[in-house]
């Protein structure tokens, strides 16, 4: 089990992730859609 926690957590993580990331490319839209 401890073998698939991992591997949510960094998917969770990119998802957080584009706030940053994806903010320069698109500033408003996913931090809208996102929250």
């Amino acid at each position: 089990v401890p073998a698939r926690a991992p591997a949510r957590a960094p998917a969770r993580a990119p998802a957080r992730a584009p706030a940053g990331p994806i903010a320069p490319l698109s500033p408003a839209p996913p931090p809208a859609p996102a929250r």
